[in-house]
């Protein structure tokens, strides 16, 4: 049986790590998507502290997108770990296919004609593949 302290600290964590994935992918968005912030938030960020900044520029990136409410940013989150996982599941695939040819010795004439970091379609590192697949 399991006691309600239990369900309500499994409780809490989970809220806590939907939270930082919230503001950890408004922070990526912040540093790498710095256009979907709109010129007069960035100016109303001058000399605030970085909470409030924080949130001006969360509110700034949601316009831009059209988040309306929690489900969207809901999805938007999902989105983005989804497809971070996807590309970490592809990666640990190829560390492991590629530990298997060194292991094995062979695997030379398979790829003779490619170069490094190409496949067989001669695109890098497989994000032409990816693209596709997407």
């Amino acid at each position: 049986m399991v006691d309600d302290q239990s369900v309500a600290t499994g409780n809490a964590n989970d809220i806590r790590d939907k939270y930082e994935k919230m503001k950890n992918v408004f922070n990526l968005l912040i540093r790498e998507a710095p256009y979907l912030i709109d010129d007069k938030s960035m100016e109303r960020c001058n000399g605030l502290p970085l909470k409030e900044q924080f949130s001006i520029q969360i509110d700034a990136i949601r316009r831009s997108l059209g988040i309306e409410n929690m489900d969207d940013v809901i999805t938007l989150v999902d989105t983005f770990y989804g497809f971070t996982e996807f590309w970490e599941k592809k990666l640990q695939v190829e560390r492991e296919a590629e530990e298997e040819l060194s292991e094995n010795g062979n695997g030379d004439e398979e790829h003779a004609g490619n170069k490094p970091n190409e496949d067989k379609n001669g695109a890098k590192n497989g994000h032409a593949a990816a693209a596709a697949a997407a």
